[in-house]
């Protein structure tokens, strides 16, 4: 019977649950990590031999929440600097 995690709550089993791993997975991961890391698009897509950029950020591109805010703190909000009239 699973426990609960004490700092979450999720439930934890006594035991590891071992899952299938095929090589297309590691296609998945691979491609997430270096977008993650910055690498740009261009480049991961000839690493996994796409055809089109679109295939590589829609499908393997799992992007989270942290990845989101990241993006939305690289916008400028700050009002411009008035320049002195002459």
């Amino acid at each position: 019977m699973p426990e609960p995690c004490p700092r979450c709550g999720m439930k934890l089993w006594s035991r590891a649950l071992p899952r299938p791993l095929r090589f297309h997975d590691l296609r998945h991961t691979t491609a997430t990590l270096l977008l993650k890391a910055g690498v740009p698009v261009a480049t991961v897509q000839r690493i996994l031999r796409h055809s089109d950029p679109a295939i590589t950020t829609e499908v393997y591109g799992h992007l989270d929440v942290e990845d989101m805010r990241k993006g939305l703190d690289q916008l400028d909000f700050a009002a411009p600097e008035p320049t002195p009239a002459e």
